[in-house]
């Protein structure tokens, strides 16, 4: 009696930890299995979100009417994107980096000039900002935009150039309607050890995802020859290479843009985990001060 009686208890306390139930009758098990199901889940839908509106930048084709044609985009597999960006508003305005877009031997204007910067441009008042304005439509510079899952292509205009922090603006002609876009993070929101992830075109593979996480938030680049600070950045762990410059840094918590892909540490040529964004902090006044595409 005593034997069947201990078996009993046995194969009591082995079926309690098969279904993870503890002291207080809680499925521990169960817990972490449904916690680490929601987080995959989260994770999965800020990649399709990110996915959705981000972008590759190649240079712009002198002929426009060749977008209309199904097989350009077939054509543009062939092709090595320069860098990658991402809309920041559903009107169709988009961030990537300076050294991405600037010059012809990236995107193609109607002319050699470069853009004048949003410094310059402040300068102008009244009727002479208006004209000024008026004048460098006449030598707008475009890229090409093709999202990430290689379904679209967008021609946008560059609108705005911050050389200081490598950010470029970019302002789509023509979105049809709402584009999907991130949202900026605010400044403060997101911490050190925060999971991040990105979305890019390192050395021309499109559709690119890479993990990682903020290993630093008040970084401060120098320059080795001239011991000039450069502006803080956000140090990442997350791999990139040359074609992830100009992407989105998003928190896997929030979906929120945290930092614009800028630079990586390489050693012998090869990368590090070492690399670098600018802080939503810029991205924000960048766009915040263009006004709405499409509006003159």
């Amino acid at each position: 009696m005593m034997i069947a009686r201990t078996a009993l208890l046995l194969l009591t306390a082995a079926f309690s930890g098969l279904s993870g139930c503890n002291d207080n009758g809680v499925g521990t098990s169960m817990v972490k299995t449904n916690a680490i199901m929601l987080a995959d889940m989260q994770r999965h839908k800020v990649i399709v979100q990110t996915r959705a509106a981000s972008y590759s930048v190649f240079p712009d084709t002198d002929d426009v009417e060749k977008l209309r044609d199904a097989t350009f985009l077939d054509a543009m597999h062939a092709e090595t994107a320069n860098g990658s960006a991402f809309a920041v508003r559903a009107d169709g305005l988009i961030l990537t980096n300076v050294h991405v877009v600037e010059g012809t031997n990236f995107c193609t204007g109607n002319s050699n000039e470069e853009p004048k910067s949003q410094e310059a441009v402040d300068k102008e008042v009244g009727r002479q900002k208006e004209a000024a304005l008026r004048e460098e439509g006449k030598k707008d510079t475009f890229c090409l935009l093709v999202n990430q899952s290689f379904t679209k292509v967008f021609r946008a205009k560059l609108v705005k150039l911050d050389k200081e922090n490598d950010i470029a603006v970019m302002c789509v002609e023509h979105p049809g309607g709402s584009l999907p876009h991130l949202k900026i993070a605010a400044p403060g929101s997101y911490r050190e050890g925060a999971e991040v992830l990105t979305i890019g075109s390192p050395l021309g593979n499109m559709n690119f995802m890479t993990p990682g996480f903020i290993s630093n938030l008040d970084f401060v680049p120098q320059d080795k020859e001239t011991g000039k600070k450069g502006a803080p950045k956000i140090q990442f762990t997350a791999p990139i290479l040359p074609g992830n410059s100009g992407g989105p840094l998003v928190s896997v918590a929030t979906g929120a843009v945290v930092g614009q892909v800028v630079a990586i540490i390489m050693m012998r040529g090869v990368p590090t985990q070492m690399s670098y964004a600018n802080p939503s902090e810029y991205l924000q006044q960048n766009s915040q001060s263009v006004p709405a595409c499409g509006k003159k």
